[in-house]
């Protein structure tokens, strides 16, 4: 689908948009969305405020705040405010320092810890076998850790099954 505005780009960005029960649709290339941002939200939008008001939703125990607010890395001079303001960590320490709270605030936005992100559509799928592959590998060690050994049987089969069904593709 092509970008709204210019007629030129691929469109990237869908805006929707609903105003007293009337639904508006706006599909913007990057480079349009970033010059009109203000103008077709209509607001002064960022994804550092958006990012700062869910730091907020998650961080709703008071007490929990107060501690968090002692906290500054100790490599940039970030603080807990700035990092909350800003929406990202001043360097590679601030993983360090801020690692408590990190948990409580990316939990319920990304609702995981981990990063999965997006699959290239050149994989053909090989990708995501693999992340099948890893994930059931680390369910059946903690199976063997916990004596679980039908399900350890079990998730082992699994495994042997997609690789094989893997060195069928290659």
């Amino acid at each position: 689908m092509l970008c709204d505005v210019c007629q030129i780009n691929e469109a990237t960005v869908y805006l929707t948009k609903i105003v007293n029960g009337s639904k508006t649709q706006i599909h913007l290339c990057e480079s349009c969305a970033s010059k009109s941002e203000k103008y077709y939200l209509n607001t002064d939008f960022s994804f550092q405020n958006l990012l700062s008001s869910m730091l907020d939703i998650a961080l709703k125990q008071p007490e929990q705040r107060k501690g968090n607010n002692l906290l500054i890395c100790t490599k940039c001079q970030t603080t807990y405010q700035q990092f909350r303001k800003q929406g990202k960590l001043g360097c590679a320490e601030c993983y360090n320092v801020f690692k408590k709270v990190l948990p409580t605030i990316l939990r319920p936005i990304q609702g995981n810890l981990n990063h999965v992100g997006k699959v290239p559509k050149e994989s053909n799928g090989d990708l995501i076998i693999k992340r099948k592959i890893k994930d059931l590998k680390y369910r059946l060690k903690r199976a063997v850790e916990e004596e679980a050994f039908e399900e350890a049987a079990r998730l082992r089969d699994k495994i042997k099954d997609l690789q094989k069904g893997d060195e069928l593709s290659c």
